[in-house]
């Protein structure tokens, strides 16, 4: 009871640590990261002598190296443990910032920024999520929706800070003070993510479960699983002082001594029938049988893709929607400033997008959650208001109507980012979760890496943002018409397969 009681109150403390703390050290990550370039992306320009589609290149790398190696960040979590997985990704992303800020070529910022730093927030963002997947199964979709908000804080606050930065130490002068600060999340992920080593009490629970399962199944044991089990591990019987029939193991140089006389009871009631079956049964087949599991689950590979449509959807839609969420995400602060607004507006319109992705990253899973829609229409809904606000976003001039489009953009993005894991997992199993995820990251995050850059090759060719926005747009609208789509298909064949039962009957 007491013990029960404990572990009841360190349950509760893990969740409330990570709930304050992941957050913290993504805040402490992307938040400081995306801004530091996105914002001075203008900066970079001018300072690099280069153009709008190789910044655009540079910076949606960075973000498609961010999930594109996903299998690689499976494999080292799946190596090292998720801990050891995070440590190097922080580390990586504090060193590729500091590089940044001193940059004076297009080919050392592609190699501090897009490869360093992405491939750190990489390990680190992939490292975190498959931590609280398998630690909160059941509500991870609202842990890994507050780790993503953690971002959101950062495009809420950070913007505002750098303008007025930029005015004193200039914008590598800021990005450097911001490396600086990122470095704080090193001790915070050495205290979130402690390798928690077993302990006496876990060793006496582990011993009493085994007791009980061994009891349960030595009460379960019929003659063919016992003539099995002879078979397999070389038993041989005697008989005892008391006459009782008793069975020895050897496996090594231990013997395991078990009465079966609790085995009777079951013995009896089998027929004559079923006890000629079991020993006319071919030698190799019972061996068989007992020395290799009923079912063997496969081992994960790229056919789960074509063996499970819905996983293929939801790869589809977040190709086409990393695609032009990147684009419009690299650019969209530039075009601002291009189109006569102040850096100060420009910040003000990003931290009204923070705000947005803040509040839906957080909340994205509550309304699953609790029974209020579904994911998956949630999920749709925001496809098409998405699209809408980035189609229309160009042609808006009044600061208060972008400053409403940037929060709702940033609202429905944060669901777009942070409900995905929780759909992966629910069209997985979870010995598949890792794998799953990991490998939806190959083809999106090449998708990813060209957004910014045909969003920017666009730019530099019409001269206006008006024609890579509506890209983006379309494609959002795409994602939910064949969302939409999938819908249908399953109530059409829901409906023909009740017809057809019907008629049968």
């Amino acid at each position: 009871m007491v013990s029960n009681m404990c572990k009841s109150d360190s349950r509760r403390k893990q969740k409330l640590t990570k709930l304050i703390g992941v957050p913290t050290v993504y805040f402490l990550a992307e938040g400081i990261v995306f801004p530091s370039v996105g914002f001075f992306l203008v900066d970079f320009i001018d300072g690099l002598d280069t153009n709008a589609r190789s910044m655009g290149f540079v910076h949606s790398l960075y973000l498609g190296i961010l999930i594109l190696l996903g299998p690689v960040a499976t494999l080292i979590a799946k190596r090292f443990g998720n801990r050891a997985t995070i440590l190097a990704g922080s580390s990586m992303v504090v060193g590729g910032l500091v590089v940044t800020s001193q940059v004076t070529h297009i080919w050392q910022i592609l190699l501090s920024h897009s490869l360093v730093t992405g491939c750190g927030l990489c390990l680190l963002t992939q490292g975190m999520v498959y931590d609280l997947a398998s630690t909160f199964n059941k509500s991870a979709s609202i842990y890994i929706g507050f780790m993503y908000a953690g971002s959101s804080v950062g495009f809420v606050v950070n913007p505002l800070i750098f303008s007025q930065s930029r005015l004193y130490f200039g914008w590598r002068g800021t990005i450097l003070i911001g490396s600086a600060v990122s470095m704080h999340m090193l001790p915070l992920v050495l205290i979130l993510f402690r390798t928690r080593r077993p302990t006496e009490s876990d060793d006496m629970v582990t011993r009493e479960v085994c007791c009980k399962e061994n009891d349960e199944h030595s009460t379960e044991m019929t003659s063919k699983q016992l003539t099995n089990r002879k078979i397999c591990v070389g038993e041989s019987s005697y008989e005892d002082n008391d006459g009782a029939n008793n069975i020895v193991v050897e496996k090594g140089s231990r013997n395991i001594h078990q009465s079966v006389d609790e085995f009777a009871g079951e013995l009896s009631e089998l027929t004559a029938e079923e006890v000629k079956k079991v020993l006319n049964e071919p030698d190799g087949q019972r061996q068989l049988e007992a020395c290799e599991p009923s079912q063997q689950e496969n081992p994960p590979s790229l056919l789960m893709f074509c063996k499970t449509p819905s996983l293929l959807l939801f790869s589809t839609v977040y190709f086409f929607g990393r695609f032009a969420h990147i684009g419009f995400f690299v650019h969209f602060t530039a075009s601002l400033i291009l189109k006569g607004f102040s850096e100060q507006e420009a910040a003000l319109v990003f931290t009204a997008y923070g705000i947005g992705g803040m509040l839906g990253k957080s909340c994205c899973g509550i309304p699953g959650r609790f029974g209020i829609i579904s994911n998956y229409n949630f999920y749709m809904i925001s496809m098409f208001i998405i699209g809408f606000c980035f189609v229309t976003f160009s042609s808006i001039t009044n600061m208060a109507t972008l400053l409403t489009n940037g929060f709702v953009v940033g609202g429905f993005i944060g669901v777009f980012v942070g409900l995905f894991p929780a759909i992966t997992q629910s069209c997985v199993s979870k010995e598949w979760f890792n794998f799953a995820y990991g490998y939806i990251g190959i083809p999106t995050g090449v998708s990813s890496a060209l957004g910014g850059y045909i969003m920017g090759a666009v730019y530099d060719t019409s001269g206006v943002y008006t024609v890579s926005f509506y890209i983006a747009g379309i494609c959002f609208f795409f994602n939910g018409f064949l969302m939409f789509t999938k819908i249908c298909i399953d109530k059409c064949s829901s409906l023909r397969r009740s017809n057809s039962n019907i008629v049968c009957d």
